[in-house]
């Protein structure tokens, strides 16, 4: 510290060895001389870009978990009410709000 003001720390790096296909080498290396910046920077924002990705995934699967918890918890709370109509009119008004066509019987009651 100087004069109350903190000094920035120089970033820690270590360097590591990794194995690359041929192939991968070289489109890093061009995408490097076309940037403008090292192998090295190439390689660290493709690995930053990849684990802010696979955290982002993280927090939608959570938020779409969490909001399928509330919708259960939603559901559980209603009360525990019973259609008293019977069935074929139930399902006869579904058919008729999806569109669907109920067939008439004709006078021998076959539909």
């Amino acid at each position: 510290m100087t004069d109350g003001v903190t000094e920035a720390r120089p970033a820690m790096y270590a360097k590591v060895t990794v194995s690359l296909p041929e192939e991968l080498l070289a489109a890093i290396d061009a995408d490097a001389l076309r940037e403008g910046i090292s192998r090295s920077g190439v390689v660290q924002e493709a690995a930053e870009t990849y684990l802010a990705g696979k955290a982002a995934a993280a927090e939608e699967r959570y938020r779409r978990g969490m909001a399928a918890v509330a919708a259960m918890r939603e559901m559980a709370a209603r009360p525990k009410t019973r259609d008293p109509r019977p069935s074929l009119e139930i399902l006869r008004e579904l058919r008729a709000n999806d569109g669907f066509v109920t067939p008439l019987p004709d006078e021998d009651g076959d539909l």
